[in-house]
């Protein structure tokens, strides 16, 4: 297996550990919603594996764009350009890393105040006293900024032990074949697929449950 094929194996791995960090952080968002028939947790369901996957995929295409980038190949080979892994996997614990910690910012904010971040939040923070005039003190700062070096902490963590334990066997044969993560994928676009047209239905028959709980 050339090294090209062996990084784009263990990035395929490292994105899926990373989507199960995503589910965990939105999980916030859904645990306490009601559920009065099967129409909503179905619908739920949809929105929480497709939006979960969408606001991962920003990280998986830049990270994506760069190992395709970091490669030339020639003939049946791949040449390698000089620390482009170690680049890549930089970019892929940075970029999951920020999904985790904006996730985890809008969960805190929304489980406060009822609502996402927004350009009200956005001007608190760059503002001068914002934050203090919400009742925020500097130890609330402070621990979230410890929260955030966790989840970056978390982030590379899995990468090292994904690294460190996948990439011998990797070598002999793929964990997930890249089949599975084909299948998978197709599944999520048809959650998401599924979840529009079932909001859209639920709106001509004025069905406004699944209009009050959308809040992925």
């Amino acid at each position: 297996m050339t090294k090209a094929c062996l990084t784009s194996r263990l990035l395929n791995h490292y994105f899926f550990a990373s989507y199960i960090v995503v589910l965990i952080l939105s999980y916030g968002y859904v645990r306490t919603i009601p559920y009065g028939d099967l129409r909503t947790p179905l619908f739920l369901i949809a929105v929480y594996l497709s939006y979960g996957f969408i606001y991962l995929l920003p990280a998986m295409i830049l990270t994506k764009s760069l190992h395709y980038l970091s490669y030339r190949k020639t003939g049946n080979t791949f040449s390698l350009h000089r620390f482009s892994p170690a680049l890549e996997y930089g970019v892929a614990v940075a970029s999951t890393s920020a999904v985790d910690i904006l996730l985890f910012a809008d969960r805190t904010i929304y489980r406060l105040f009822g609502f996402h971040i927004n350009g009200f939040i956005l001007n608190l923070v760059t503002t001068p006293g914002g934050m203090e005039s919400m009742g925020t003190g500097n130890s609330a700062i402070i621990t979230f900024c410890f929260i955030a070096v966790a989840l970056i902490g978390i982030q590379a963590a899995l990468l090292w032990v994904l690294h460190r334990f996948l990439c011998g066997r990797l070598r002999q044969t793929a964990l997930m074949p890249r089949r599975s993560y084909r299948y998978a994928l197709i599944l999520v676009l048809l959650l998401g697929f599924s979840e529009r047209i079932a909001y859209g239905i639920s709106n001509i028959q004025g069905y406004s449950t699944l209009a009050i709980f959308r809040l992925l």
